[in-house]
C-alpha cells in the first residue's frame, strides 16, 4: 500500500484489494467468515467470541498497515476525500478500534446469559437526575429508575478556534460568533493564521491534527508526530 497514489481516483479498490489479498494470505477463511452476521447482538457477541477463540480473526491483523496507510495517504487529500476515503473502510476499521478484549467480552456473554444484564431495544429517550437516582425514558413513554448511569458515547474530535482578529487561538469556541475554526494543517504540524501565511511558534500533536491526518489518535502516529516536531525544536535550539 505504500506504492499507491493518493491521487488515484480508484485508490479505494487498489487499497480493498491490498487488503483482501493480506487476509487470504493469513489464513484459509474468507473475510465474509471471519465476522458474525447474526442480527441479534447477543448471539452476534456469542459467535464473535467463539472465532476469536478458534483463531479465524486474520481481518485484525490487516487493521494496522491500513490505519496506516490512511495517515500517510489521506494527508495529502483535500478533506473531503480524505472523509470518503475513511467512510469507505469505516465499517472494518470501526470493529477494529472497537474490539473488547476476549477476557471482557467473554464476561458480558456470561452477564447476559444469567440475566445479570439485559440489552434494551432502544436508546433511552431522555435521562435525569430525580431524588438520588436516575430516571431513564424510553421512546415507547415507559420509565426506569438507575442508582447509575454511565455514558461510554465516545468523544468529538477536538477544534481549535481562532478569535475574530485572528490573534489568539482558543482551546475551545469562544463566546462570540464570530469564532473561526482552524481548518488547516501543513506537514510541519504548525499553526497558520492562513494557508499562505507564515507558520506560528504552535506545533499541533496527537488528536488535534484531525484537520490533516486521519486517525489522529492512533499511537503510532502521535508517537512519530511527537518525534517530528522535538527534532525540529532541537535542530532550532542548537
Amino acid at each position: 500500500m505504500a506504492r499507491l497514489d493518493p491521487a488515484d481516483p480508484r485508490l479505494e479498490d487498489r487499497i480493498t484489494r491490498c487488503v483482501v489479498e493480506a487476509v487470504r494470505m493469513a489464513g484459509p477463511l474468507s473475510l465474509r467468515r471471519q465476522t458474525s452476521t447474526a442480527a441479534d447482538p447477543v448471539r452476534r457477541l456469542s459467535e464473535e467470541i467463539a472465532l476469536a477463540e478458534a483463531g479465524a480473526c486474520q481481518w485484525a491483523h490487516t487493521c494496522v498497515p491500513l490505519i496506516e496507510a490512511a495517515i500517510a495517504l489521506g494527508a495529502a487529500l483535500p478533506a473531503e476525500r480524505r472523509s470518503a476515503l475513511l467512510a469507505h473502510f469505516a465499517r472494518l476499521t470501526g470493529r477494529y478500534v472497537t474490539a473488547m478484549a476476549l477476557t471482557n467480552a467473554r464476561r458480558l456473554l456470561a452477564h447476559l446469559r444469567c440475566g445479570i444484564l439485559r440489552l434494551p431495544g432502544h436508546y433511552p429517550a431522555a435521562t435525569a437526575y430525580t431524588d438520588g437516582a436516575w430516571l431513564v425514558q424510553w421512546p415507547d413513554a415507559s420509565a426506569e429508575m438507575f442508582d447509575h448511569v454511565v455514558n461510554a458515547t465516545g468523544f468529538h474530535p477536538p477544534r481549535l478556534f481562532w478569535d475574530r482578529s485572528r490573534a489568539a487561538l482558543h482551546l475551545e469556541r469562544p463566546a462570540t460568533t464570530t469564532a473561526v475554526a482552524l481548518d488547516h494543517l501543513e506537514a510541519d504540524l504548525r499553526v497558520r493564521v492562513h494557508a499562505t501565511a507564515a507558520p506560528e511558534r504552535i506545533w499541533i500533536v496527537g488528536v488535534g491534527t484531525h484537520v490533516r491526518i486521519s486517525f489522529a489518535s492512533h499511537l503510532h502516529n502521535v508517537v512519530a508526530q511527537a518525534h517530528q516536531v522535538t527534532s525540529h525544536l532541537l535542530r532550532s535550539s542548537a
